[in-house]
């Protein structure tokens, strides 16, 4: 009865330490739709869905500049379950022309880190 119940538990505590939370975003390229004028503050909503089989917590996410300001879920994604990343790009600290700006999505997901891409145009005021 011993060896029944030690044999229970150690598949209990072998399957929980299996279980994973697995974030799929939505594209991992997003193209703004039409181009910034400088002063402009464009927004973005990233969505993610976490389709593994344990929470996820998303820890930081962070910027390759700092013109792009971003905004985390405050609470752990239950599986099956989707969120958003709110993204605030200020084209003010952008050159005119093309952008391309990474963030990097750190969370207890498998893989731990996510790189997104944000790109779009910034033209001059006329």
């Amino acid at each position: 009865m011993k060896t029944l119940l030690l044999t229970l538990f150690s598949c209990m505590l072998l399957a929980a330490a299996h279980a994973q939370g697995h974030l799929v975003f939505s594209d991992s390229v997003y193209r703004l739709p039409q181009p910034l004028l400088k002063g402009q503050t464009a927004e973005v909503v990233l969505r993610c869905t976490n389709t593994g089989d344990a929470p996820v917590l998303i820890w930081q996410v962070q910027s390759s500049c700092y013109c792009v300001l971003s905004e985390k879920p405050k609470q752990a994604i239950a599986p099956g379950d989707s969120a958003h990343i709110r993204v605030k790009i200020q084209s003010e600290g952008l050159p005119a022309g093309p952008f391309r700006r990474h963030l990097l999505v750190i969370s207890n997901a498998v893989p731990p880190e996510q790189l997104l891409r944000i790109e779009g145009v910034v033209e001059e005021k006329k």
